[in-house]
């Protein structure tokens, strides 16, 4: 069978050979031999106007599968950039974290020193005011205790 691409030359040829023996033929075979060129003639443009419908149809095809490419590039760029923001925010979310730890250590730490200088406080606070005065020896750190037990009280 032939292929599509090779019909028309195919009968074009056939309506040479036809037409250059048209001369020596009888009204009759002239009249059978137009019928069949028109009959020829007829399949030749169904032939030709189904090529064109089908290459019609190709290059809608063509442009929606341009236009599909293009908008899954698009999803492809949209879908990187959301990968990236996603990394980057991970980034932050774990020095977020490291520094809430480091926070809390801070905070544990200040606690306990809280509480020692409240038992520090608590203990001179038992003590009379003359007695821290007379205990103390250098006056300097007279001074300094005498500014927490003001501070403290």
């Amino acid at each position: 069978m032939l292929r599509r691409n090779h019909i028309l030359p195919a009968l074009f040829l056939g309506l040479f050979v036809f037409s250059s023996g048209n001369a020596q033929l009888s009204d009759e075979e002239r009249a059978i031999k137009a019928g069949e060129l028109e009959r020829l003639q007829g399949r030749i443009d169904s032939i030709v106007a189904e090529r064109n419908e089908v290459r019609s149809r190709y290059d809608q095809v063509q442009q929606t599968l341009r236009a599909t490419e293009r908008k899954i590039g698009t999803f492809v760029q949209e879908l990187d950039q959301l990968k990236r923001q996603l990394r980057k925010q991970d980034r932050q979310l774990q020095k977020l974290l490291k520094q809430q730890q480091k926070l809390q250590l801070d905070v544990e730490s200040q606690r306990e020193l809280l509480g020692e200088q409240v038992r520090a406080a608590y203990m001179i606070g038992r003590q009379e005011y003359l007695k821290l005065l007379l205990n103390q020896q250098d006056p300097v750190v007279m001074g300094r205790v005498m500014a927490y037990y003001k501070y403290f009280n």
